[in-house]
């Protein structure tokens, strides 16, 4: 639902994201060379959800941020070989992740959810 809202979005609701995790910079938003952009969404009616984008032409390892509830669970991942998963999880499906390491597949996206 926080996706689809038709309410307009705060800025103080998302925070840019590099690759470890961290708030991205104004350097990191400023070097071509880094191909990972993630954004946390944090909405008050809606559990966190975390997008991450590698742009790069090679996997990447990324970080995930604190959770801001107990744990991130994986909702999607556009990377080829989730596609015998449909790429996409059911509700109530989602992939509860143990660590906060993950390998993003080339020019893929993933998102999470904190619950």
């Amino acid at each position: 639902p926080a996706l689809r809202s038709g309410a307009w979005i705060e800025p103080a609701q998302v925070s840019w994201r590099d690759a470890a995790g961290a708030v991205a910079s104004g350097a990191y938003f400023g070097d071509a060379a880094k191909p990972v952009l993630g954004w946390l969404l944090s909405t008050v009616d809606d559990d966190p959800i975390y997008v991450v984008y590698n742009r790069g032409t090679a996997a990447v390892q990324i970080t995930l941020p604190p959770p801001p509830g107990t744990a991130w669970y994986r909702v999607a991942d556009t990377g080829a070989w989730m596609e015998a998963e449909d790429n996409i999880s059911a509700p109530g499906n989602e992939h509860r992740m143990a660590q906060a390491k993950y390998d993003l597949a080339a020019r893929s996206l993933a998102v999470f959810v904190a619950r």
